[in-house]
C-alpha cells in the first residue's frame, strides 16, 4: 500500500469518527455545546474585558516597565499601529496593538505562537498586555482612527533579522530556507492560517527564517482541500505559492519528506493540549460575535480545529501528491524516492 493509499484510509476513519460524534451530539446533546449556547448569548463589551485581558503566563510582563522607545523606525507590513517599546533592561520589544471589536486576534497571534513552539517551529514567543498608546491606524476602507489611552495588544521581542526579504525568485533560496517554508506551511495549514506572505516572514543573520504574525488563523475555515495557487486574502498572495510553482516548473526541489516528519509532530500533540491553547482565543473571538461559518458555538469551533489536526496527514499526503504529479512524476512515492 502506498503512503497515498494509507493516509487516504487513516483520513476516512477519521471523517468516519467525526460524523459519529457529530451525529450522537445531535440526537442526545453535547453538554459542552449546551453551556456554550446557553452563554453566547450574553456576550458583550464586559464580558470581552474579563476574556481579552493578560493570561496567567502573561503576568511577567507588569515587571518589565515598558517605557515608548526614543525612536521609533518606520515599521512596514498590515494595517494595525505598532510601536517599539524598551523594558526596564534596555531590551526592545514590537508592540502590536488590535482593532477595536476585533481584540480576539491579538490572542490568535498568542495562540499561534504557542502551538508552533510545541510542534518545533520558528516562530517569535507572543504575550498579550495593555499598554499606553498614541498612534492612530488606516482601516481596510481608508478610515483613520486613533488608538489612545490603555490599549490592548500582542507584545514580542523584537526579531534579530538581517533586512533582507524574501527573494522574490524561489532559485535564489537555499534548501535549506526552501525545507524550512515546507515545513512552516504545515504549521500554518493546521491552523487556518492562509497570511504566509513574504512580509511575514523574517530572515535571521544566520538565514534562517521565522514565521511571524498569526493572528489571521481561521479566518477561513471552509478551505477545501489544497491547491498550490490558493490566496483567499485580498493583496499579496501567500509566498508558499512561488514555492509550490517553482516546483512544478522544474526549478527548485521540494523535500516532502520534511513536510511529513512536520505532520508526526502535529500528531504527537495530544489533542487535549491543542485544544487548551486554543481555547482563550476561542473564547475571545465568540465574546466579539465571530463566530466561524458552520460552528456557532466554541466547543463546535474546538472540534473543527481538533478534526483539521487529525486529518493532517490525509491533507498534506494528497497535497504533495497533486504537487509531484504536475512535476511530472507518477506521485508522492516517487517524488520522496528523489528527495534532494
Amino acid at each position: 500500500m502506498s503512503l497515498v493509499d494509507a493516509a487516504f484510509l487513516q483520513a476516512g476513519f477519521k471523517r468516519l469518527e467525526g460524523a459519529l460524534h457529530d451525529r450522537l451530539a445531535i440526537l442526545f446533546g453535547s453538554a459542552g455545546d449546551k453551556a456554550a449556547e446557553a452563554t453566547h448569548g450574553l456576550a458583550d463589551a464586559a464580558h470581552l474585558s474579563s476574556v481579552a485581558t493578560k493570561l496567567p503566563e502573561d503576568m511577567h510582563l507588569d515587571t518589565l516597565n515598558f517605557k515608548l522607545a526614543a525612536k521609533q523606525p518606520l515599521l512596514k507590513g498590515g494595517h494595525l499601529p505598532k510601536q517599539i517599546m524598551t523594558d526596564r533592561f534596555g531590551k526592545s520589544w514590537l508592540f502590536k496593538t488590535t482593532m477595536p471589536g476585533k481584540e480576539y486576534r491579538a490572542l490568535g497571534d498568542r495562540a499561534g505562537s504557542r502551538i508552533f513552539d510545541a510542534i518545533g517551529l520558528d516562530t517569535p514567543k507572543v504575550s498579550t498586555t495593555r499598554l499606553p498608546a498614541n498612534l492612530s491606524y488606516k482601516t481596510l476602507a481608508g478610515d483613520v482612527l486613533p488608538v489612545k489611552g490603555d490599549v490592548y495588544g500582542n507584545i514580542q521581542r523584537m526579531v534579530e533579522s538581517n533586512g533582507k526579504a524574501l527573494p522574490s525568485d524561489v532559485r535564489k533560496l537555499t534548501q535549506s530556507q526552501i525545507d524550512q517554508l515546507t515545513v512552516s506551511h504545515v504549521g500554518r495549514t493546521l491552523i487556518f492560517d492562509n497570511d504566509g506572505k513574504a512580509a511575514n516572514f523574517l530572515t535571521r543573520p544566520d538565514g534562517s527564517i521565522a514565521s511571524i504574525d498569526l493572528g489571521n488563523m481561521y479566518r477561513y475555515t471552509e478551505q477545501g482541500p489544497l491547491t498550490r495557487d490558493y490566496a483567499p486574502n485580498p493583496g499579496d498572495a501567500p509566498y508558499y505559492n512561488k514555492l509550490w510553482q517553482g516546483y512544478v516548473d522544474g526549478k527548485i526541489n521540494l523535500d516532502f519528506s520534511k513536510g511529513l516528519r512536520q505532520v508526526a509532530k502535529i500528531e504527537a500533540l495530544p489533542d487535549d493540549q491543542f485544544k487548551q491553547l486554543l481555547r482563550p482565543y476561542a473564547e475571545a473571538r465568540y465574546a466579539q460575535g465571530d463566530a466561524a461559518p458552520g460552528y456557532p458555538t466554541v466547543e463546535s469551533f474546538l472540534r473543527m480545529a481538533v478534526d483539521r489536526k487529525q486529518n493532517m496527514r490525509g491533507l498534506m499526503t494528497n497535497f504533495y501528491d497533486g504537487l509531484a504529479k504536475a512535476r511530472g512524476l507518477s506521485g508522492l512515492d516517487a517524488a520522496l524516492a528523489k528527495k534532494p
